[in-house]
């Protein structure tokens, strides 16, 4: 009866976070003087029908440890912090189950009850470092801005295709760093290079929250930086991401090929993004 009570009690503390931050957010932008901010040609923006922020999967049995910044980093592995909760939380979760997710970690727990297990020990000594556990939520590590979601004027339309210069073609080997969890997904990575490059073979480390992807292009296809939001509604749940990109030396039977005219067949749809940041 009682672990019933604490696990109402823990969903409803979540839910509440959810709802005050988002209230406090649409007060703010009212009050506040608020700055111009316009990326549309640098960000994929996915409905909340495509990918829901309710992320049901990971909500609610997801723990967040934040490691504090001066941790010595090599001191904090996944091994080490599997057996800190197994021996200080007493829950076993999986090891493949403990997330990288730089700087900090992430523990997906296989129900609530696990997660409210690990949530009692407030903070766990591991290397020397004090590491705090907090609940994980779908807003985490992103901006949240309004969104007017009107259509650009046509001259500023994401190309679907570009014409091709004097550029060397390689075979590239592409890392995708800072996707949310729930972004992790393969839809989302081939809707996001979809305008850029063919993504072949794509692989989503769970361990780190990566992603990579062969391709063959010129790195000039290929940004160092991007931004991948939600869209709810009238707001806006946005994540920077980081593409590390190295060439390969593909095998005899590679299938890796390129289009002529632009390495691109698939069009999506980018919004005016008239948004705006707290000052």
């Amino acid at each position: 009866m009682w672990l019933s009570e604490v696990l109402l009690k823990f969903s409803t503390y979540i839910m509440l976070c959810f709802l005050i931050d988002n209230l406090l957010f649409l007060i703010l932008q009212e009050e506040r003087v608020m700055a111009f901010f316009c990326r549309m040609d640098t960000i994929t923006i996915f409905h909340d029908s495509e990918i829901s922020m309710d992320a049901k999967e990971w909500f609610g049995c997801t723990v967040l440890l934040k490691v504090p910044t001066t941790a010595n980093q090599d001191r904090i592995n996944r091994i080490l912090i599997h057996h800190a909760i197994v021996n200080i939380c007493g829950v076993n979760v999986a090891l493949e189950n403990i997330l990288r997710h730089d700087p900090d970690y992430l523990v997906w727990g296989s129900s609530t009850e696990q997660a409210t297990e690990i949530l009692r020990t407030p903070e766990i000594d591991i290397g020397g470092a004090k590491i705090v556990t907090y609940p994980w939520t779908p807003q985490h590590g992103c901006a949240i801005l309004p969104f007017d979601g009107l259509p650009p004027p046509s001259p500023t339309l994401t190309p679907a295709k570009r014409q091709r210069g004097e550029e060397v073609m390689e075979h590239l080997k592409v890392t995708v760093r800072g996707l949310p969890p729930h972004l992790l997904v393969a839809k989302a990575l081939s809707t996001i290079f979809a305008n850029k490059v063919v993504v072949l073979y794509p692989k989503l480390n769970k361990e780190d929250l990566t992603a990579t992807f062969k391709t063959y292009a010129s790195r000039e296809d290929i940004p160092s930086t991007w931004n991948v939001a939600i869209r709810r509604g009238t707001v806006l749940y946005m994540w920077p991401i980081w593409m590390d990109v190295e060439g390969y030396a593909p095998g005899p039977n590679s299938a890796i090929w390129a289009q002529q005219n632009g390495n691109c067949s698939y069009n999506r749809t980018f919004a005016t993004l008239m948004l705006h940041c707290s000052l």
